[in-house]
């Protein structure tokens, strides 16, 4: 049977446009479009996406996927295109207009700035997934977005947006992801909340770091029984957190509600309701009561964070038996209390935990290591006791350990060394005693805190080995011996504290090699001699930490666990005052004080122009005050007091702006004070007392009336010349009639031609002395 001339006609048409739309790419007009698009992302001068050229199929340029029957664009995926040395990009949205089929659009990261133009974007009506996240948009998020009816996927994270008035969306659509996080929306946002009260397919929600108020929308979970992802956190909602009583019907499998104000008990079926849940963050917030047993029934879950809560009572036995999957636990700064983990290690999978800043009491139990995939370990500031157990060895992935503030007591165990991967150890404010662990293993080691305890001995030398560290702190201790030269070599060091030891001899002139020191303490010990001069070497200035600010975070996505990596103690502005995250970051400081140090204070001292803090006080410095402290153009606090430091205060000082504490009381300065101007105006006659012949204010001691008995550096000189000429005149006469006297004695019993020579010798002796005498 022969077809129909009217098939083959068809056919053909098929083929032409097959040819037209398959051979010859997209429409002319949205290449039009698409070049102009490309010249607006590299105003003025940028070279981006290079294979956008004229005459070209622009179906085959980067970023660009076209339908391929029709040959219309039906996706733009431009993230990162522009570059960001050219500043901001303003977009022009009128050029997005030509694409009727486009149903993806990726802006992403691109510095767009200004108000979201809703010309061209809200005419893209079959629209599905529209990404404009990190960039710079401000003002209102356009209310015609609710017109795009194919929307599955909004996200404008990220961005500046920030609601000042009543916006109300259209409810056509049904959207799946929405993501406004990190936008700044403030609680004028009564049109996005009954957008999402209308939405009822909703699978997942990103609503964090914003400014939401009001009561916590136990709505979403009730309209929306599909949802797997909710996350809130970083907001300001309060009032009771419920759930929905609909059985197990839920599908959600993330849920986070840290950093709100949100109180009340957990419910008591929590486990029940939410049975499929996989990581639960509600740390932060103002629950209390206690952790309900039935978390136990969530047996799917990966990752649990109620740290800084108000709960109270036992960890439920439940918890550790039920939760086999559990990766990270987070019940940290809550007031639980108990034994530890009697029955605790079911958890053989889990690798952070952390329970510090409790109550818990007893000891480390045996079956606490059966939980060998442990990679963090924080339990400080309980009431643990005993030794630290031997078996503490066989958690070789051990990476962090924290057991501060307990009451631990004995010497670390040997079987410590075998944590080779240790990357963080604090056993500060315990009662350990004996060596220092001497463990050559600890390669990785970079922050080590041993502060108040009762180590003695030496600092070993096995910690040479330990090549990265950047914090070292022993303050507090029993610690003898020298401060070691082999110190030097620890070139990546921040952080050295070893106050309140009993540390001895000089400091070591290879002291000066760590030249990315930020904070030295020496204070508290006895050392002696004199500061090296080479110490302007260490640049002080900051310590250049972590991108994370010394945070150690869970790998579970938006579980944000932390601990403080680099928190240290530190007097300044005489204050002891606790450095950690972002401060300690800029923080820098020397204290010398409370040694035996004497000599000139090195010029070259005041070359550390970072410097924030600088503390010499009660040592035996003599000589005067370097005037090069006043390039000290960063300091804050500086203390001299309570040395034997002469001459004139520098009046360069005052040009220190930043100066809040100032101290060079008790010495032997003279001499007008400094002008009482800039920050010298707030210092008080206490910062000047116990030095006698300083006068002007603030000491309320008049320089003319002690013009007289203030002796200026040539008098100084003049006055130890005349009280030499004094020296030698007494020096003269009495030795002349001592040898005198003493010769004539001997001379009553020889001759008396002999006298008469002796006394000729004597004369001409005398002579010859008086006459250089008044020659001088």
């Amino acid at each position: 049977m022969e077809c129909p001339q009217v098939f083959y006609f068809w056919v053909l048409m098929f083929v032409s446009q097959l040819w037209v739309y398959g051979c010859f790419g997209c429409f002319e007009k949205e290449r039009s479009s698409l070049l102009e698009l490309k010249f607006s992302i590299n105003h003025p001068n940028g070279n981006s996406l290079p294979s956008w050229r004229a005459g070209t199929d622009c179906c085959s340029w980067e970023g660009v996927r076209c339908n391929f029957s029709t040959g219309r664009v039906i996706l733009l995926e431009l993230p990162q295109s522009r570059d960001r040395m050219l500043g901001d990009w303003y977009l022009n949205a009128s050029l997005l207009s030509p694409f009727e089929e486009l149903k993806s659009l990726y802006l992403n990261n691109n510095l767009l700035s200004g108000f979201l133009d809703e010309e061209g974007l809200c005419r893209l009506n079959n629209l599905q997934w529209l990404v404009l996240s990190y960039n710079e948009f401000e003002g209102t998020i356009p209310s015609c977005l609710g017109n795009l009816k194919n929307l599955l996927h909004l996200d404008l994270s990220y961005n500046r947006f920030c609601e000042t008035k009543y916006q109300p969306w259209n409810t056509t659509f049904q959207l799946e992801v929405l993501d406004l996080s990190n936008c700044k929306l403030n609680k004028s946002v009564g049109g996005i909340i009954n957008f999402l009260y209308s939405q009822h397919d909703l699978i997942e929600v990103y609503l964090s770091h914003n400014h939401f108020l009001g009561k916590f929308p136990t709505w979403l979970l009730e309209n929306n029984t599909g949802l797997q992802f909710l996350d809130l956190r970083n907001n300001s909602l309060w009032g009771n957190f419920h759930l929905p009583l609909y059985g197990n019907n839920t599908a959600l499998l993330e849920l986070d509600i840290s950093n709100n104000h949100i109180s009340g008990q957990l419910s008591s079926d929590i486990g029940t309701l939410l049975p499929n849940l996989y990581s639960l963050n509600m740390s932060s917030n103002f629950f209390q009561g206690s952790i309900p047993p039935s978390v136990g029934n969530m047996t799917n879950l990966c990752a649990l964070d109620l740290s800084n809560n108000q709960l109270a009572g036992a960890i439920p036995e439940q918890l550790v038996v039920g939760c086999v999957e559990m990766l990270v636990l987070g019940l940290s700064n809550n007031n639980l209390h108990g034994r530890l983990f009697s029955t605790f290690f079911n958890l053989t999978k889990l690798k952070f935990l952390y329970v510090g800043q409790n109550n818990l009491v007893g000891t480390i139990p045996p079956s606490f290591f059966n939980a060998s995939a442990l990679t963090v370990l924080d339990i400080e500031d309980n009431h643990i006791s005993g030794r630290i157990p031997s078996q503490i060895g066989d958690l070789s992935g051990l990476s962090v350990l924290i057991l501060r503030g307990n009451n631990f007591s004995g010497m670390v165990p040997f079987e410590f060394c075998k944590l080779e991967k240790l990357n963080f150890l604090d056993l500060s404010y315990n009662s350990l005693s004996g060596p220092i662990p001497s463990c050559s293993s600890f390669k990785y080691l970079e922050y080590m805190h041993l502060a108040k305890n009762a180590f003695s001995e030496p600092i070993p030398n096995e910690l040479l080995g330990s090549s990265s560290m950047k914090l070292l702190n022993i303050r507090d201790n029993d610690i003898v011996g020298v401060l070691p030269t082999w110190i030097g070599s620890l070139t990546e060091l921040r952080i050295l504290i070893l106050k309140g030891n009993h540390l001895h001899w000089h400091i070591p002139v290879e002291l000066c090699q760590l030249k990315n020191l930020s904070i030295l303490d020496l204070s508290y010990n006895n050392l002696s001699g004199s500061l090296p001069s080479c110490i302007n070497n260490l640049t002080f200035g900051g310590s250049i930490w972590e991108h994370n600010d010394g945070k150690l975070l869970s790998p579970v996505s938006t579980f944000s666990v932390g601990i403080g990596l680099t928190g240290v103690d530190f007097v300044t502005k005489s204050i002891m005052n606790s450095y950690e995250g972002g401060p300690l970051k800029y923080m820098s400081g020397i204290d010398f004080s409370c040694n035996h140090l004497i000599g000139e204070i090195p010029l070259e001292m005041g070359l550390l122009s970072e410097l924030h803090s600088l503390n010499l006080s009660h040592n035996q410095f003599t000589g005067p005050i370097p005037v090069t402290f006043q390039n000290l153009s960063q300091i804050e606090s500086l203390d001299l007091s309570y040395n034997k430091l002469n001459r004139t205060i520098p009046s360069e000082l005052t040009e220190l702006k930043r100066l809040a504490v100032f101290s060079v009381a008790h010495n032997n300065l003279s001499g007008r004070t400094p002008d009482m101007k800039y920050q010298f105006s707030t210092f008080t006659e206490s910062s000047y007392e116990g030095n006698p012949l300083l006068c002007g204010a603030p000491v309320n001691k008049s320089c003319i009336s002690t013009a007289n008995t203030i002796p200026s550096p040539e008098q100084e000189e003049e006055d130890d010349n005349d009280d030499g000429l004094v020296s030698f005149f007494a020096s003269f006469v009495g030795s002349y009639f001592v040898f005198l006297f003493g010769t004539i004695l001997v001379l009553y019993f020889i001759s008396q031609r002999r006298a008469v020579c002796f006394f000729h010798v004597v004369d001409s002796w005398c002579a010859f002395h008086l006459y250089k005498l008044f020659k001088l």
